[in-house]
Protein backbone atom coordinates (compact mmCIF):
# COMPACT_ATOMS: atom_id res chain seq x y z
CA UNK A 1 0.00 0.00 0.00
CA UNK A 2 2.27 2.56 -1.15
CA UNK A 3 1.01 5.97 -1.90
CA UNK A 4 1.55 7.02 -5.43
CA UNK A 5 2.26 10.52 -6.47
CA UNK A 6 1.50 11.91 -9.84
CA UNK A 7 4.94 11.74 -11.55
CA UNK A 8 3.80 13.99 -14.41
CA UNK A 9 2.85 16.87 -12.15
CA UNK A 10 5.26 19.72 -12.63
CA UNK A 11 5.07 23.47 -12.51
CA UNK A 12 4.92 25.27 -15.80
CA UNK A 13 5.50 28.96 -16.39
CA UNK A 14 6.54 31.78 -14.11
CA UNK A 15 4.72 33.59 -11.40
CA UNK A 16 3.83 37.26 -11.68
CA UNK A 17 6.40 38.09 -9.00
CA UNK A 18 9.21 36.40 -10.93
CA UNK A 19 8.30 38.28 -14.10
CA UNK A 20 8.20 41.61 -12.26
CA UNK A 21 11.64 40.97 -10.73
CA UNK A 22 13.14 40.27 -14.16
CA UNK A 23 11.54 43.42 -15.63
CA UNK A 24 12.88 45.57 -12.77
CA UNK A 25 16.40 44.12 -13.19
CA UNK A 26 16.33 44.76 -16.95
CA UNK A 27 15.12 48.31 -16.34
CA UNK A 28 17.97 49.01 -13.92
CA UNK A 29 20.52 47.54 -16.35
CA UNK A 30 19.14 49.65 -19.21
CA UNK A 31 19.26 52.82 -17.12
CA UNK A 32 22.95 52.16 -16.44
CA UNK A 33 23.94 51.21 -19.98
CA UNK A 34 22.08 53.76 -22.12
CA UNK A 35 23.73 56.91 -20.65
CA UNK A 36 27.18 55.38 -21.02
CA UNK A 37 26.50 54.59 -24.67
CA UNK A 38 26.03 58.31 -25.26
CA UNK A 39 29.46 59.03 -23.81
CA UNK A 40 31.24 56.41 -25.93
CA UNK A 41 32.49 59.16 -28.27
CA UNK A 42 33.99 61.06 -25.34
CA UNK A 43 35.66 57.87 -24.13
CA UNK A 44 37.26 57.36 -27.54
CA UNK A 45 38.65 60.90 -27.51
CA UNK A 46 40.01 60.26 -24.02
CA UNK A 47 41.56 57.03 -25.32
CA UNK A 48 43.53 59.01 -27.90
CA UNK A 49 44.75 61.35 -25.20
CA UNK A 50 45.71 58.46 -22.92
CA UNK A 51 47.52 56.66 -25.74
CA UNK A 52 49.50 59.83 -26.46
CA UNK A 53 50.47 60.21 -22.79
CA UNK A 54 51.48 56.54 -22.65
CA UNK A 55 53.65 56.89 -25.75
CA UNK A 56 55.35 60.03 -24.40
CA UNK A 57 56.07 58.19 -21.16
CA UNK A 58 57.39 55.21 -23.14
CA UNK A 59 59.73 57.41 -25.21
CA UNK A 60 61.06 59.05 -22.06
CA UNK A 61 61.61 55.71 -20.31
CA UNK A 62 63.14 54.13 -23.42
CA UNK A 63 65.62 57.00 -23.73
CA UNK A 64 66.66 56.45 -20.14
CA UNK A 65 66.81 52.66 -20.42
CA UNK A 66 68.90 52.57 -23.59
CA UNK A 67 70.85 55.78 -22.89
CA UNK A 68 69.90 57.05 -26.36
CA UNK A 69 67.86 60.01 -27.42
CA UNK A 70 64.26 59.51 -28.41
CA UNK A 71 61.91 61.88 -30.14
CA UNK A 72 58.22 62.03 -30.83
CA UNK A 73 57.48 63.54 -34.21
CA UNK A 74 53.97 65.02 -34.33
CA UNK A 75 52.71 65.06 -37.92
CA UNK A 76 49.81 67.52 -37.51
CA UNK A 77 48.60 67.58 -41.17
CA UNK A 78 48.33 63.77 -41.25
CA UNK A 79 46.84 63.52 -37.71
CA UNK A 80 49.49 61.12 -36.41
CA UNK A 81 52.76 60.89 -34.55
CA UNK A 82 55.80 58.58 -34.47
CA UNK A 83 58.22 57.55 -31.75
CA UNK A 84 61.66 57.84 -33.30
CA UNK A 85 65.24 56.93 -32.35
CA UNK A 86 67.50 59.97 -32.71
CA UNK A 87 70.61 58.97 -34.68
CA UNK A 88 72.13 62.30 -35.64
CA UNK A 89 71.41 65.93 -36.37
CA UNK A 90 68.54 65.12 -38.77
CA UNK A 91 65.40 63.31 -37.65
CA UNK A 92 64.33 60.56 -40.04
CA UNK A 93 60.83 59.44 -39.01
CA UNK A 94 60.63 57.02 -41.93
CA UNK A 95 63.75 54.94 -41.22
CA UNK A 96 64.30 55.51 -37.50
CA UNK A 97 60.79 54.87 -36.15
CA UNK A 98 60.90 52.36 -33.31
CA UNK A 99 59.50 48.89 -33.88
CA UNK A 100 56.45 47.63 -32.04
CA UNK A 101 55.18 44.18 -32.92
CA UNK A 102 51.81 44.86 -31.27
CA UNK A 103 50.87 47.42 -33.92
CA UNK A 104 49.56 46.58 -37.40
CA UNK A 105 52.42 48.30 -39.20
CA UNK A 106 55.03 46.91 -36.79
CA UNK A 107 56.22 50.46 -36.13
CA UNK A 108 55.37 53.04 -33.49
CA UNK A 109 53.28 55.23 -35.76
CA UNK A 110 50.04 56.21 -34.10
CA UNK A 111 47.31 57.34 -36.48
CA UNK A 112 44.55 59.22 -34.68
CA UNK A 113 42.25 58.63 -37.66
CA UNK A 114 41.80 55.02 -36.50
CA UNK A 115 38.19 54.24 -35.51
CA UNK A 116 39.19 53.40 -31.93
CA UNK A 117 40.08 57.06 -31.38
CA UNK A 118 36.63 58.27 -32.42
CA UNK A 119 37.60 61.15 -34.67
CA UNK A 120 40.27 62.69 -32.43
CA UNK A 121 42.13 65.52 -34.11
CA UNK A 122 45.71 66.47 -33.33
CA UNK A 123 45.34 70.25 -33.33
CA UNK A 124 48.82 71.34 -32.27
CA UNK A 125 52.12 70.26 -30.78
CA UNK A 126 54.56 72.95 -29.71
CA UNK A 127 57.93 72.16 -28.12
CA UNK A 128 60.45 74.96 -28.30
CA UNK A 129 58.76 76.25 -31.46
CA UNK A 130 58.75 72.84 -33.16
CA UNK A 131 56.41 69.86 -33.36
CA UNK A 132 59.09 67.44 -32.12
CA UNK A 133 59.48 66.42 -28.49
CA UNK A 134 63.05 65.26 -27.82
CA UNK A 135 64.27 63.36 -24.74
CA UNK A 136 67.97 63.09 -23.89
CA UNK A 137 69.72 60.06 -22.41
CA UNK A 138 68.46 60.93 -18.93
CA UNK A 139 64.83 61.22 -20.02
CA UNK A 140 64.70 65.00 -19.84
CA UNK A 141 63.37 67.18 -22.66
CA UNK A 142 65.99 69.03 -24.70
CA UNK A 143 65.70 71.76 -27.33
CA UNK A 144 67.60 70.17 -30.23
CA UNK A 145 68.47 66.72 -31.54
CA UNK A 146 72.17 66.97 -30.62
CA UNK A 147 72.39 69.83 -28.11
CA UNK A 148 72.29 69.69 -24.32
CA UNK A 149 70.21 72.81 -23.66
CA UNK A 150 67.19 71.82 -21.59
CA UNK A 151 63.86 72.02 -23.34
CA UNK A 152 61.32 74.59 -22.30
CA UNK A 153 58.54 72.02 -22.26
CA UNK A 154 55.48 72.29 -24.42
CA UNK A 155 51.92 71.27 -25.11
CA UNK A 156 49.89 69.00 -27.34
CA UNK A 157 46.24 69.74 -28.03
CA UNK A 158 43.80 67.02 -29.06
CA UNK A 159 40.17 67.78 -29.89
CA UNK A 160 37.19 65.61 -30.59
CA UNK A 161 34.49 66.06 -33.20
CA UNK A 162 32.06 66.62 -30.32
CA UNK A 163 33.93 69.74 -29.16
CA UNK A 164 35.86 68.21 -26.25
CA UNK A 165 39.47 69.35 -26.04
CA UNK A 166 42.44 68.10 -24.03
CA UNK A 167 45.84 69.64 -23.51
CA UNK A 168 48.84 67.51 -22.61
CA UNK A 169 51.68 69.48 -21.04
CA UNK A 170 55.28 68.28 -20.78
CA UNK A 171 57.21 70.27 -18.18
CA UNK A 172 60.67 71.69 -18.76
CA UNK A 173 63.67 69.92 -17.17
CA UNK A 174 61.75 67.00 -15.64
CA UNK A 175 59.49 65.97 -18.51
CA UNK A 176 56.60 65.60 -16.08
CA UNK A 177 53.35 65.07 -17.98
CA UNK A 178 50.02 66.57 -17.01
CA UNK A 179 46.64 66.55 -18.73
CA UNK A 180 43.90 69.14 -18.60
CA UNK A 181 40.42 69.23 -20.10
CA UNK A 182 40.27 72.57 -21.92
CA UNK A 183 36.88 72.17 -23.54
CA UNK A 184 35.54 75.67 -24.21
Amino acid sequence: MSSQRNPKRSTCGYTLVEILIVVVILGIAASLIIPSMGSAQVLRIQASMRATVADITFAQSDALAYQERRAIFFDIPNNRYSVVRVTGSVLDPVNDTLYDTTRHSGRMVIDLDEPRFGGAILISADFDGDSILIFDELGGPVQTLTGDAPGLGGTIRIEGADGTAWEITVDAYTGRISVENVTP
